[in-house]
């Protein structure tokens, strides 16, 4: 059993309470738990790459600390993508942009400074069991001669035939319409006189399954149909999937479509053709099921497929059946017992929670609106001297702080896009740019437009970087600080944001009861 391996990764040398009773924690139990803390991006990479399984925890104390964060996260995507290495995030950056973009680097899980070590123990000891799990999956995969794939050789595949449930499994045939794949060969069962197949397949939001007049061997007939027959991406060539068996239903815990029948039969005919030209499985001779091993098609398809089941989470399973184009089956009523699904391997895409909240809302909170004049005074809307309210009428202003592009080393940019800041102070900011725009040392001249109530200031100020960092999905980073005129205008209009933004949080915490 391969022993999984915590690396800490701090840049601070004066880490939050929680940190160091984390490191302290490590320290104890170093004769049984093997740790290790390191302070820069290399020293990382030397730790992954000495051990098969990995817990990796970094911090995020400032915002400055982005772009190496990311950068580290780069180094180890491969591990991240074998489900060998496991990323928490300790996160002091209260910002939702940086939660989005570690997500979109790979980051597991992503906690709060100001979390319990108790709840940062509890996702270590999670971290542990998913990649233990995720080693011994594949190593059992390995060891079985993937049954589902195309390893193993004649041996192991004359052993598969004779297995209990009598399956027969084929070399593959590379069909370019095949985009039906078994993640496991335990996904073909058979219960209780009816054949269960479990195979991952376009989401419901490409297609459903429409009844056919036709019968073979007592089954009904049902065909695939694409939701958009426009959409040639699950259509390489003209022709048609048909299932004989009950209605193919899809699992959304699974994420897989069940085909139940007692004699199954999934094929690909062609137009106007009574024969299929593809088997991808079926009863053929009596109560036997062959099957093909996954083709390099189908494996060619899996990506496609994961983009058809994201849309697919976009859509509640009502949604999709409110368009009148067939159903998906049920989700969550009781099967019986010859439908237990119980031991299929599902396809590794976690779905969102689907469900919606049923339990009733309290009505017992005052509406922030009352016009009882004793909830105003508690809510912050009494008279005050702040620019920005107007006295009397007791309401907030609307406030805009905006930053443009006046001008990229010297060169003016007309009309330039308002800028998508990261961080911001009086003497630095991140900005996020369209990849490729900007490089290392460029100056910018930005245009400030400050607007609060009675208050409108224009001003400009010097910005010089001297960092940038490509984010898959995002464009780019731009670290950088500011110069020359300007700064302390910025400084102002930046104090009088953090309170105003300070006073609005008060004044809805309050509103809303909290």
């Amino acid at each position: 059993m391969e022993r999984v391996k915590i690396v800490v990764y701090s840049q601070s040398l004066i880490p939050p309470a929680m940190m160091s009773t984390l490191l302290e924690q490590l320290e104890k139990q170093k004769a049984t738990l093997d740790s290790e803390v390191v302070r820069s991006p290399e020293g990382i990479l030397a730790a992954v790459e000495s051990t098969v399984l990995t817990v990796l925890i970094l911090t995020l104390q400032a915002k400055e600390e982005l772009v190496d964060l990311l950068n580290v996260l780069t180094m180890v995507d491969d591990r991240i993508k074998s489900g060998n290495l496991r990323s928490i995030i300790l996160n002091g950056v209260n910002h939702p942009r940086v939660i989005g973009l570690m997500k979109t680097r790979g980051a597991h899980d992503i906690i709060d400074y100001q979390s319990t070590i108790k709840a940062v123990n509890h996702k270590i000891k999670t971290a542990f069991m998913v990649v233990t799990q995720n080693h011994q999956r594949n190593q059992s995969t390995r060891n079985s001669g993937s049954r589902a794939g195309n390893e193993g050789g004649g041996s192991a595949r004359e052993n598969r035939n004779d297995h209990a449930s009598n399956i027969r499994w084929l070399k593959p045939v590379e069909h370019p319409s095949d985009f039906w794949y078994v993640p496991h060969v335990k996904n073909l069962r058979f219960v209780m006189g009816r054949w269960l197949v479990d195979v991952l397949g376009p989401g419901p939001a490409a297609g459903f399954w429409e009844e056919l007049k036709s019968e073979r061997q007592g089954e009904r007939g049902w065909v695939w149909k694409l939701r958009v027959q426009s959409d040639t991406e699950f259509q390489p060539r003209q022709g048609r999937w048909i299932f004989y068996g009950k209605q193919p239903e899809f699992s959304w815990q699974r994420n897989l479509w069940s085909f139940v029948s007692t004699v199954p039969f999934l094929a690909f005919y062609t137009e106007d053709e009574q024969a299929p030209e593809f088997v991808r499985f079926g009863c053929v001779k009596g109560k036997e099921l062959e099957a093909f091993e996954n083709s390099e098609v189908s494996k060619l398809f899996v990506p496609k497929i994961q983009a058809s089941l994201e849309a697919s989470m976009k859509l509640s399973k009502n949604e999709i059946e409110s368009m009148g184009y067939g159903s998906t089956g049920p989700s969550d009523s009781s099967h019986p017992e010859w439908n237990d699904h119980e031991g299929a391997v599902g396809f590794e895409f976690k779905p969102k929670d689907l469900r919606v909240e049923t339990r009733r809302r309290s009505h017992d909170r005052k509406s922030p609106l009352d016009t009882n004049p004793a909830l105003g005074e508690h809510l912050g809307l009494k008279d005050v001297a702040q620019p920005g309210v107007s006295s009397g009428k007791k309401t907030f202003e609307k406030i805009i702080l905006e930053i443009r592009m006046e001008s990229l080393n010297g060169l003016a940019i007309s009309n330039g896009l308002p800028l998508r800041v990261i961080e911001l102070s009086g003497e630095r900011a991140t900005f996020e740019f369209p990849r490729d725009s900007l490089r290392a040392r460029d100056r910018l001249l930005l245009g400030v437009r400050f607007r609060l109530g009675e208050i409108d200031r224009r001003f400009s100020v010097e910005w010089s970087g001297h960092d940038v960092q490509g984010v898959e999905g995002a464009g780019m980073l731009a670290v950088g600080n500011f110069t020359g005129k300007g700064q302390e205008e910025l400084r102002q209009a930046l104090f009088i944001f953090d309170r105003r933004e300070a006073e609005l949080k008060d004044f809805f915490t309050t509103a809303r009861g909290a």
